[in-house]
């Protein structure tokens, strides 16, 4: 039985929440956006309170992408059809009613290749991040070694 998935970009709702009148959803991933695209800029003292009420309240977890895997291949070509482009909840009231689904049917697509994916992705990271970390070691020391220089230079100058 080969995997279907379809992709989504969703805001803080997962699909599993949502009632899929479309077909049996067999597995959904989301990614979750990082907290430094939602970290907010500081401000005075006198509104500090009021900002932390304001974070507090809106503290909600925001997705930036979905997968979902249906077990029909026909049901996730319909399911994307049917809810691409349209509002993720028909509530006004709802915090969701402004936002849309943006739904891809993903041709020969199967599953391992999302967690092949996401696991590239991740060392891709953790190796951008090592080489971050050892040019900042390099520059401390560049800068640590010129500071010591400058001190036995200017000792030898007092004499």
């Amino acid at each position: 039985r080969p995997n279907r998935t379809s992709k989504s970009s969703v805001q803080a709702v997962t699909p599993r929440q949502c009632r899929w009148k479309n077909g049996q959803i067999e597995r959904t991933l989301t990614v979750i956006s990082s907290p430094t695209l939602r970290r907010r800029p500081l401000t005075p003292d006198k509104h500090r309170r009021k900002a932390r009420k304001k974070i507090s309240r809106s503290n909600a977890r925001s997705y930036t992408e979905g997968w979902v895997e249906f077990v029909d291949k026909r049901k996730a070509k319909l399911a994307a059809i049917m809810l691409n482009n349209n509002r993720i909840t028909t509530r006004k009231r709802s915090r969701f009613y402004d936002d849309l689904w943006s739904l891809k049917y993903l041709h020969r697509f199967r599953w391992a290749h999302l967690s092949e994916r996401l696991a590239y992705e991740r060392t891709v990271r953790n190796q951008r991040l090592r080489t971050e970390i050892a040019q900042a070691k390099k520059e401390t020391g560049f800068y640590v070694a010129n500071v010591e220089r400058s001190a036995t230079l200017g000792r030898l100058a007092e004499r």
